[in-house]
């Protein structure tokens, strides 16, 4: 630039200075803006720019202007700071263009030249119950850097954060929204990031071993099919298919069936097919299915409401008349080794009859009313049953006294099962050997002897006075006669 000045005489001076006058048209360099994703909704945004250059920061519908510090930096917090025009409202849960430009003392610009550098997280993307800024576990204010699993799924977008099988909102056991809150095993880590497994359903097994078909998911085994996981549902399965649910094979009914192992092989109970004797009757409780249906829920022998293999009341499984305990006949508790026809069928379950007292009759023969029931025939009246009573039973069974006063009870001399041997003949003799009665044909209803005298020497009334008179009974069949005595007491 040259300046000459010419006065009024028309002399003239020229400047003496050279390079008065510098245009600036470089612009500054462009500015940066540090991209970030974060769980804070109104964050700090940092960069660079031209160090005392005017920056513009223009973000979620609002814009900012900040002096850039002699270091080249610039900072603006958008939970404090003011914008000089707009509000701030970026997109929460997806990614926000931020644009900053620089301007020098000079009026030239520049622009940013990267997109989309913020990213703000907030909610439950997810939607596990757990906010996204909790799932920060690193706590460095970005969620997508936490991947608790190893999934390569970020936490905060992973519905089974711990990757136990379990999802985390089904990891809320008390149901009330907020899975932070739930502790099974009371260590201090939420079930949703803790590996140590839940009960879910309080049946006493742990989730994992509710996944009976054992393939890592839970929620695709549902043993009563009622669209309810097992881990979530407290109706019992049958997990070893035996027939008998799980709860049923905790036996020693303390609500933890993983710990009963009935055959001591090292499978629990409720994993192991090996039957148990689960009432403890002796009877494993496969064999107390009577029907053989493969239920034993719908077996009950008594008619008490209670499965057999429940209930210790003894069954009569092979219908003979005799309890399965009964069948036990070397009285050691075991039913099973009890096979008095050795054809390989423990009694019990053997409709064969036995000669249980050994006395050369079988059991069945010594039923003697024949009423199914063996339990209640006792020939001598000695208070056991025939089939356990080596006591020869007669064939006929005389009472030992009769009270002939004319009462209606008890006023002849009963001879039990006479009528089955029509041809009988019934002699009875009095202390000395004289014979004082005789009749044929006796049978407890018109022909019977109520204390008369029929034969010998009478005086006064013709009946005998009381005391012990001796009988002769012939059946008339060549069996050996019957014989004893009979007490006459009025």
């Amino acid at each position: 630039m040259s300046i000459t000045a010419t006065d009024a005489a028309g002399n003239s001076t020229n400047d003496t200075t050279t390079g008065e006058l510098i245009v600036d048209i470089t612009a500054p360099a462009a500015p940066t803006v540090d991209s970030q994703t974060t769980v804070d909704t109104t964050p700090v945004l940092t960069g660079t720019a031209e160090s005392g250059s005017t920056v513009e920061v223009v973000v979620g519908g609002a814009t900012y202007t900040v002096i850039a510090d002699a270091s080249g930096n610039w900072s603006i917090d958008t939970g404090v700071d003011i914008p000089t025009s707009g509000t701030f409202t970026p997109d929460i849960n997806g990614s926000n263009e931020v644009i900053v430009t620089s301007t020098d003392a000079a009026g030239n610009s520049s622009t940013d030249v990267t997109t989309l550098e913020l990213t703000i997280i907030s909610g439950d993307s997810d939607g596990d119950g757990v906010p996204d800024a909790d799932e920060d576990t690193n706590g460095d204010g970005d969620p997508t850097n936490d991947d608790q699993d190893g999934d390569g799924i970020p936490d905060y977008q992973d519905e089974d954060d711990d990757g136990d099988g379990i999802d985390t909102e089904d990891e809320d056991i008390d149901g009330d929204g907020d899975p932070t809150n739930d502790d099974c095993d009371g260590d201090s880590i939420p079930n949703y990031q803790d590996l140590d497994p839940c009960d879910t359903d309080g049946d006493g097994f742990d989730d994992e071993e509710e996944d009976t078909n054992g393939d890592g998911n839970p929620y695709n085994d549902d043993c009563d099919e009622d669209g309810i996981p097992n881990f979530q549902d407290t109706d019992p399965c049958d997990t070893d298919g035996d027939g008998i649910l799980d709860d049923d094979e905790d036996t020693d009914g303390d609500g933890d069936p993983t710990n009963d192992d009935c055959d001591e092989d090292g499978t629990p109970n409720y994993l192991d097919t090996d039957p148990c004797d689960t009432d403890g009757d002796g009877i494993l409780d496969d064999d107390e299915d009577t029907d053989g249906d493969g239920n034993p829920y719908n077996d009950d022998c008594d008619e008490d409401g209670i499965p057999n293999f429940l209930d210790m009341d003894p069954c009569d499984t092979d219908d003979d008349g005799l309890d399965d305990e009964e069948e036990d006949t070397n009285g050691d508790g075991n039913p099973y080794n009890d096979d008095c026809d050795e054809d390989g069928i423990p009694n019990f379950q053997d409709p064969d009859p036995c000669d249980t007292d050994g006395d050369g009759l079988l059991d069945e023969d010594e039923d003697t009313n024949e009423d199914g029931d063996l339990t209640n025939d006792d020939c001598d009246e000695d208070g056991m049953p025939n089939y356990l009573d080596t006591d020869v039973c007669e064939k006929v069974t005389p009472r030992k006294g009769f009270t002939p006063d004319g009462d209606g009870i008890n006023d002849f001399f009963y001879i039990n099962d006479i009528e089955l041997y029509p041809n009988n003949n019934v002699q009875i003799y009095n202390r000395w050997g004289n014979k004082v009665f005789e009749i044929d044909g006796y049978d407890n209803q018109s022909r019977v002897w109520s204390s008369e005298v029929t034969q010998g020497v009478t005086y006064g009334d013709k009946i005998v006075p009381d005391g012990t008179y001796y009988y002769l009974i012939n059946l008339g069949d060549g069996s050996k006669p019957v014989s004893g005595f009979v007490v006459v007491n009025r």
